[in-house]
């Protein structure tokens, strides 16, 4: 819901999000040795999108007292 992602806006999904760090990011010479491939199959990719969509309280977004606290 709060898209694009990343720092930089640079990512435009979750999908894509989820993309980047299987892939072990972008090379930069500050990037830290640490971060690495995340190996993931095809379904555990879909498993952890799914997962990251059940993160989304539908029922707060539509709750009118919450988009104008001021009323």
């Amino acid at each position: 819901l709060s898209a694009p992602y990343m720092h930089n806006g640079s990512l435009k999904t979750l999908e894509d999000v989820v993309d980047h760090y299987r892939s072990g990011g972008k090379y930069s010479p500050n990037k830290d040795p640490l971060i690495q491939q995340i190996k993931l199959s095809t379904i555990q990719r879909k498993q952890i999108l799914a997962f990251l969509k059940t993160l989304t309280d539908s029922t707060f977004l539509k709750n009118e007292v919450y988009k104008n606290p001021f009323k």
